[in-house]
């Protein structure tokens, strides 16, 4: 064995050898790769060797939406995996609210290729943060600050990485206080400090 295998497979016998579970938590690639196990970080042994595989998503149109999917499950564990899947999402005041269900879309539409459809319809979302951004901060009569929270669930159709990118277009800076995260211009946020 080589390089990761040399430790995963250890690790393996050690959890089997001693009745534990070891949870790895692992990110995705930004690569468009067909076969959704490929875009996991690193080698392949990482899904290979693990008798369970799950990934958390987020719902392409409502960002505030996760779904929970089993992407790899030996059967000596459960036999209905396929059911094992569910969709969950943060209320305002914090509770997790689990949705059993919920209708889960494949898990390949989740992370497989982009269409250009899709591509397309990300630019889109970007450009309608952008003018709301600057509505509620660039006008003359725009507050100084705005609750971030607000203007998200104000628009429940622009996902997460849009507002990120539209703020980075726009010059917004995000920081928190009191534990309410707020946006404000970042020009205006440099010439207030002493």
């Amino acid at each position: 064995m080589s390089g990761r295998s040399s430790v995963i497979a250890p690790l393996k016998r050690f959890a089997e050898q001693h009745h534990i579970a070891i949870i790895g938590i692992m990110h995705l690639k930004k690569g468009q790769e067909s076969e959704f196990l490929f875009r996991l970080l690193g080698s392949m042994k990482f899904s290979g060797i693990p008798r369970v595989v799950e990934f958390i998503t987020k719902d392409k149109k409502d960002f505030r939406i996760r779904y929970f999917h089993i992407a790899k499950l030996n059967h000596d564990i459960v036999e209905d995996w396929e059911n094992l899947k569910f969709a969950f999402h943060r209320e305002n005041d914090g509770r997790i609210i689990i949705d059993l269900d919920a209708e889960v879309p494949p898990i390949e539409d989740q992370v497989g290729p982009e269409t250009k459809e899709e591509l397309r319809e990300k630019h889109k979302k970007k450009d309608e943060a952008i003018a709301i951004l600057r509505e509620l901060l660039e006008r003359d009569t725009a507050p100084e600050v705005v609750p971030a929270a607000e203007a998200i669930s104000a628009h429940p159709d622009i996902y997460l990485t849009a507002w990120v990118r539209a703020r980075d277009e726009v010059g917004v800076k995000s920081f928190q206080k009191d534990g309410v995260w707020w946006w404000r211009l970042k020009k205006r946020f440099i010439s207030e400090k002493p």
